[in-house]
């Protein structure tokens, strides 16, 4: 049996995701939490936080996966994922990214994969690497950076899992 950490998106998150005055910009059906995007300014980095309540060991569990679902509606959806450590060090350098073009929009629900080890650069750590032994976010930006786009829709996620590599 493999070793694993599931954040339940559910339970631990904060939205920090620019959302309609009149929508909250979160709904929960089923396990599966909605997210509502408006991004007029993806240099602003819209984002979610998932905050753990303690520091999590990662190491030896370096494949992150994500399970979420797109349709029509997840206009220009492109996403971007870091970790931090507890002492702010983010993977800056080379983060995770879901680009329009692979995220899946069939209304299903996809698993996307990516193994840390090639991910763990930081411009803000003196060992040029974050702490894997000290994680306490993951973060999620939505349409962000000099990539991003102008864009607004929704999709669904279900949760974020670490697992040793086999």
């Amino acid at each position: 049996m493999r070793n694993s950490l599931k954040i339940l998106v559910v339970l631990c998150f904060i939205l920090i995701v620019s959302c309609k005055k009149d929508d909250p910009g979160i709904s929960v059906h089923g396990g599966l939490t909605r997210i509502d995007y408006s991004v007029n300014n993806p240099m602003e980095m819209p984002n979610i936080v998932f905050e753990f309540n303690n520091v999590q060991n990662l190491e030896g569990n370096t494949l992150f996966s994500i399970d979420l679902t797109a349709n029509e509606s997840s206009n220009s959806l492109s996403l971007m994922i870091m970790l931090e450590d507890q002492f702010g060090h983010r993977n800056d350098i080379d983060p995770m990214i879901l680009s329009e073009e692979e995220i899946v929009k069939d209304n299903t629900l996809h698993t996307y994969t990516f193994d840390l080890t090639d991910h763990l650069g930081s411009t803000t750590s003196n060992s040029d690497e974050i702490d894997l032994n000290r994680i306490s976010k993951v973060l999620i930006f939505i349409n962000a950076g000099l990539e991003g786009k102008v864009a607004e829709g929704s999709f669904w996620l279900d949760k974020v899992e670490f697992q040793a590599a086999s």
